[in-house]
């Protein structure tokens, strides 16, 4: 039986970059995306909280970086 089978699979959101195009400035830009994360092979005990504190952790600093952004577009 396939390990996606005993154990799930496992979603969340990551960051994909892909190459997007700025029609004002007429330049090809590099943009960074949210897309979801699909995994098949999970990983057991330790491993698993491990894995599941390094998603939590890069959440929490991307939740701070756009409090951060926003907070800042405020004083222009």
């Amino acid at each position: 039986m396939p390990n996606w089978q005993k154990r799930g699979v496992g979603l969340y959101w990551g960051k994909e970059q892909k190459l997007g195009f700025n029609p004002i400035e007429n330049v090809a830009v590099t943009v960074e995306r949210n897309v979801i994360q699909i995994d098949y092979d999970l990983p057991m005990k330790e491993e698993y909280s491990a894995f599941i504190l390094e998603i939590l952790h890069k959440q929490k600093h991307a939740d701070n970086a756009e409090k951060t952004r926003m907070n800042a577009d405020s004083f222009i």
